[in-house]
């Protein structure tokens, strides 16, 4: 009788565990996240708006995806977002890095004068 009642018992614990899972966003999105912060922090929506602009979008939709259950369609679409953010990371250190070279950028710090050397006798 005791093995009866259990069954039913570990039935419905399943299906809530598999219920409860179901709506956890993939590690990708995490990780989609912080590239998008990484790149507006360096500068990219300056430089790099559409790219950074597309990366946000898809991570919406990626996070769209999660609420939806739909978590493959989820890890798909955070792995393009951190994709574009990338790339947004990329033309903005490019872009600046142009602008260094044409003289446009603020001019670096001076470097501390060399301290003097004692000749040898």
């Amino acid at each position: 009788m005791t093995r009866i009642a259990v069954a039913p018992l570990a039935c419905a614990a399943a299906v809530l565990m598999s219920a409860c899972a179901a709506g956890q966003a993939p590690p990708s999105v995490a990780q989609a996240q912080d590239a998008i912060t990484a790149a507006q922090g360096q500068g990219a929506s300056t430089y790099a708006l559409p790219e950074l602009q597309a990366a946000t979008d898809r991570l919406n939709a990626a996070q769209q995806a999660v609420n939806d259950n739909r978590t493959e369609e989820a890890d798909r679409m955070a792995k393009e977002a951190k994709v574009d953010a990338e790339l947004a990371m990329a033309k903005t250190k490019a872009a600046k890095a142009t602008q260094a070279l044409a003289g446009n950028a603020p001019p670096a710090p001076a470097a501390a004068p060399l301290p003097q050397v004692t000749p040898l006798p």
